[in-house]
């Protein structure tokens, strides 16, 4: 939830404040929803592992310009990131590009941090 909605602009920043976790968290939609209809809820807890190749990092100018993707045809981990990437986000890597308030140059360079971080 939170590099999406930070990238798409929802949230102020990548960790949302708790109010923003109470109005935009999947998981409190779908309870406040089934609470309305008179439907139970179970929450099952997962964790998503998405593991990136070691060298993402030298195609990040290429992840930040769609019209350079071509460039990765030909080299499927880096294809494999970028749509690792793309996953996190439910907008296009054009609109994402034309967002340059907080398009794909912070989407990539967020997700990079975090890999290197983690």
């Amino acid at each position: 939830m939170s590099v999406a909605n930070y990238i798409r602009g929802i949230t102020q920043d990548l960790i949302p404040s708790e109010e923003e976790y109470q109005r935009y968290s999947s998981r409190i939609l779908v309870e406040r929803s089934c609470k309305e209809l008179g439907l139970t809820s179970f929450e099952i807890p997962f964790v998503l592992n998405a593991s990136f190749a070691t060298d993402m990092k030298k195609y990040k100018d290429i992840f930040k310009d769609p019209s350079r993707y071509n460039e990765l045809l030909d080299n499927y981990d880096a294809l494999q990131d970028l749509y690792r990437i793309m996953l996190i986000t439910n907008r296009s890597a054009d609109d994402l590009y034309a967002d340059k308030s907080r398009g794909l140059d912070i989407l990539v360079d967020t997700v990079i941090d975090l890999v290197e971080k983690y």
